[in-house]
């Protein structure tokens, strides 16, 4: 398994009070395990029954394999000096997200109250911050690494040839009539020719 985190800090919260249901502030992108996420704020809430909570949101946004990813998540309201509050801090269950889709993104639709005394409690100088805590499935990043891999063409006779054309690393030498002399790879005779074998390297050796 692979961890990371990321925080989002809101800064001028009472601008974003009214934005309107549904509507999200996304922060900035960041990596976990190869794939891109970000975290969206849904000041007024997702919808009518959570317009009285701020929602928060992990979202998948690219993805370089294809199919789904298994994470778990931690969402934490930070108190001023960075440490999490417990009564604001929740951890998921590991979920699926698949990227581009409504399974992208999972989150809390209730994580602070917007009542006046919480308001209060947690926002400070108009501002608050969210740490979100990201644990990719080893599987997912096995999986990843395994599709990235380029496997090189069968062309190792080619490569052979190369290798006999430079004469790097020859341990014979043949002369032939006329006294040309070629060099060659002991190691490739034997493989090739059992008498080759016999004679370099069995009982035939001299």
């Amino acid at each position: 398994m692979v961890t990371g985190f990321h925080v989002l800090k809101v800064e001028g919260y009472s601008q974003f009070k009214g934005l309107s249901v549904a509507k999200r502030v996304k922060s900035g992108t960041f990596t976990v395990g190869g794939h891109s996420w970000c975290i969206s704020f849904f000041p007024d809430g997702y919808d009518d029954s959570s317009a009285d909570w701020i929602c928060i949101d992990l979202y998948l946004n690219h993805t370089p394999t294809s199919g789904s990813v298994r994470a778990r998540y931690t969402m934490s309201l930070l108190n001023q000096v960075g440490k999490p509050m417990p009564p604001y801090q929740i951890t998921n269950a590991m979920s699926t997200f698949v990227a581009g889709t409504k399974a992208g993104a999972h989150g809390y639709p209730k994580l602070i109250s917007r009542r006046e005394d919480t308001e209060s409690l947690v926002i400070k100088d108009d501002c608050f911050w969210i740490r979100c805590d990201v644990t990719v499935l080893h599987d997912e990043i096995r999986r990843e690494v395994s599709e990235s891999l380029m496997v090189p063409p069968p062309v190792l006779q080619r490569y052979l040839g190369n290798l006999l054309d430079s004469e790097l690393g020859g341990d014979v030498t043949f002369e032939v009539d006329g006294g040309d002399l070629f060099a060659a790879h002991r190691c490739v005779l034997a493989a090739r020719s059992s008498v080759f074998k016999a004679e370099l390297f069995g009982s035939m050796v001299e």
